[in-house]
């Protein structure tokens, strides 16, 4: 299952920088490609990954993991460089 979510996250990230190269054509396809594709990987991830490694690791691996993750930033804070496209590329 992990592989599987990795796959995906490499398949997403491929979506995305074929839709923001300046010669991309079929954006609107490849856009609805990129969407099902996150929608799918979210629905398995919710769905199966995490339930699988929530009973597999248990709460105290999945504390010690929590701790080394960063620290959400507040919305207010956070800057999306999405509206400033595409003098951010």
């Amino acid at each position: 299952m992990v592989q599987r979510a990795l796959n995906e996250h490499k398949l997403i990230g491929e979506l995305v920088a074929v839709i923001l190269k300046p010669a991309a054509r079929d954006v609107s396809k490849k856009l609805s490609l990129l969407a099902d594709a996150i929608n799918d990987h979210v629905r398995f991830e919710e769905r199966q990954l995490f339930p699988h490694l929530e009973k597999k690791l248990g709460r105290t691996k999945l504390q010690s993991i929590g701790e080394h993750m960063p620290e959400e930033i507040p919305a207010d804070e956070y800057r999306d460089d999405f509206w400033n496209w595409p003098s951010t590329l």
